[in-house]
C-alpha cells in the first residue's frame, strides 16, 4: 500500500470513513516514519511507517495479549504528544480510555482537533478531536476558582474504601488500617466519618488501641473529612461515563501527593472491579502521564503508595481482566527487571539522561549505545526528534513519531471572566 504525504485538506476531509479506519480494522497504531517528514515529497511507501499491534476488543480476555507500554525520555521530548496518538488509536478502536494528567489540564485539550502539523499527521487521518468528560476531584481545586466552571467535579465515598491497602495508601497504620476496613465493612454504605470517629472512641475506651493509634486514626478521619469527601459532589462512575462514549481525564492540579496517589490507585482498582463487579469485557486503558508526579517512592511522606501497587497489579494481576497502561516515566525509579517485563512495548526519546539504567529493564545494548553516542536525529529548527522503538520481540527501531489528529498545543478553557 502507498499513501499520500503530505495530504491536502480537501483529500483528508473528503477521505472514505471506511478507508480512514483502515489502521483500526488492522489493529494496529501508526507511530511514525523511518525517515523525517520532509523526506517525503509525494508517497509515502507502507514499509515506511512504523507500527504497533494491539488487540481487537471482540477478542476473549483471557486471550488477549496485555498492551502495556513504557515511554522513557526526557522533559519537553514529546511524549504526552506520543501517548495522545495512541489513546486517539485506541478509543477509536472502542477501547475504554482513562488519561491522568497530575500537573495541569493538557489533556483535555484533546476534545478539539488538531490545527498544526497537518502534514506530519498519519497518512489517511483527518485531523479529529477525542470525545472526553474532563474531571477534577475536589481536593485538587485550590487556587483554581477562575477555571474550576471547565471541568466536572466529584467526591471520594467512604464506603469505597474498602481495602486495609487502601487505608495505608491514605497514610493509616497497619492496625488502624485493619480497624478502619472492619467498621467500613460491617458499615456498608451508610458509614459515615462521624460514625468512624464514634467507633474508634468506642475502641480507644475498650483499651483496643492505645492513645497514639487513637490520636492517628481520629486525624487520618479528618483529613477525610477536610478533604476527600465532599457530599455536594457525586463519586465519578468512570464505567457510565465509558459506556456513553466517552474517555475520560483526571487532572490533580499538583495537588497533595498522598490524596493523589491515592485516588490513582483507588481508580485503577475501581475499573479492575468493573469485570466481576458489573461484567465488563471491554478492555480499559489507563495512560499515566507524568508519573514522577505519584507513581515514586517517598517513604518520608507515605510508607505505603497506593498508586505504585495498583500500576503493579496491572502488569502482574490485571491483565486477566483487561486492564492495561502506557505509562511515561522520567526516570526508572518504580522500574526494575521485574516490573517491566510487564510491558511490551518501550519507547525512549533522544533526552533520556540515565542510558546505562536502560541495562536494568533489558533495553538491547544497540538501543543504549545509540543514546549515549547521540546518534538519534534532533532538528530544532524543523521540530523534529527521533525516537527508539523497542518491540515485544526485543528489537529496535528508530521512528519519527506522527502527530496526533487530535489537539495537543492549543488552549481549550478559558477563566469564567474571559470575553
Amino acid at each position: 500500500m502507498t499513501t499520500l504525504f503530505p495530504l491536502t485538506w480537501k483529500y483528508l476531509q473528503s477521505l472514505d470513513k471506511e478507508e480512514s479506519n483502515i489502521y483500526i480494522k488492522e489493529c494496529k497504531i501508526p507511530l511514525g516514519t523511518k525517515r523525517p517528514y520532509y523526506e517525503y515529497q509525494e508517497e509515502i511507501p507502507e514499509e515506511e511507517i512504523v507500527y504497533i499491534y494491539f488487540d481487537p476488543i471482540s477478542k476473549q480476555t483471557t486471550e488477549r495479549n496485555p498492551f502495556n507500554g513504557l515511554i522513557i525520555g526526557g522533559s519537553g521530548d514529546g511524549k504526552s504528544q506520543l501517548m495522545k496518538l495512541i489513546w486517539f488509536f485506541l478509543q477509536k478502536a472502542g477501547y475504554y480510555c482513562l488519561y491522568i494528567d497530575p500537573k495541569g489540564t493538557e489533556s483535555g485539550r484533546a476534545r478539539r482537533a488538531t490545527t498544526v502539523g497537518m502534514n506530519r499527521l498519519p497518512p489517511k487521518i483527518s485531523p479529529e478531536g477525542i470525545k472526553l468528560k474532563h474531571y477534577l476531584p475536589t481536593f485538587a481545586t485550590r487556587n483554581f476558582d477562575h477555571m474550576i466552571h471547565n471541568f466536572h467535579q466529584y467526591s471520594i465515598r467512604l464506603h469505597n474504601i474498602t481495602e486495609k491497602e487502601m487505608w495505608r495508601g491514605l497514610g493509616a497504620t497497619d492496625l488502624a488500617s485493619l480497624k478502619f476496613d472492619e467498621i467500613v465493612k460491617e458499615a456498608g454504605k451508610e458509614v459515615t466519618t462521624a460514625y468512624l470517629k464514634g467507633r474508634i472512641q468506642e475502641l480507644y475506651e475498650l483499651k483496643q488501641v492505645n492513645s497514639q493509634s487513637f490520636t492517628s486514626m481520629y486525624s487520618t478521619i479528618s483529613d477525610l473529612d477536610y478533604h476527600l469527601i465532599n457530599e455536594k459532589y457525586q463519586e465519578l462512575d468512570l464505567l457510565s461515563n465509558f459506556q456513553q462514549g466517552n474517555s475520560i481525564c483526571i487532572s490533580y492540579n499538583s495537588c497533595s501527593f498522598t490524596w493523589m496517589s491515592f485516588d490513582i490507585g483507588l481508580k485503577i482498582y475501581q475499573c479492575a472491579r468493573y469485570f466481576h463487579d458489573r461484567n465488563n469485557r471491554i478492555p480499559i486503558m489507563s495512560f499515566l502521564d507524568d508519573s514522577g508526579h505519584y507513581a515514586v517512592h517517598k517513604k518520608e511522606i507515605l510508607k505505603y503508595n497506593l498508586a505504585i501497587e495498583e500500576i503493579l497489579n496491572i502488569g502482574f494481576v490485571y491483565r486477566t481482566v483487561g486492564l492495561y497502561n502506557w505509562m511515561s516515566v522520567q526516570s526508572l525509579s518504580i522500574i526494575d527487571n521485574r516490573v517491566a517485563e510487564t510491558y511490551r512495548i518501550k519507547i525512549i526519546t533522544p533526552s533520556f539522561n540515565n542510558p546505562d539504567s536502560l541495562n536494568s529493564i533489558n533495553v538491547p545494548k544497540r538501543a543504549i549505545e545509540i543514546l549515549k553516542n547521540r546518534e538519534l536525529l534532533i532538528d530544532k529548527e524543523r521540530k523534529v526528534m527521533q525516537y527508539i522503538l523497542v518491540r515485544e520481540d526485543n528489537s529496535i527501531q528508530k521512528f519519527f513519531p506522527f502527530m496526533c489528529p487530535a489537539n495537543h498545543f492549543q488552549e481549550v478553557y478559558r477563566p469564567k471572566d474571559a470575553s
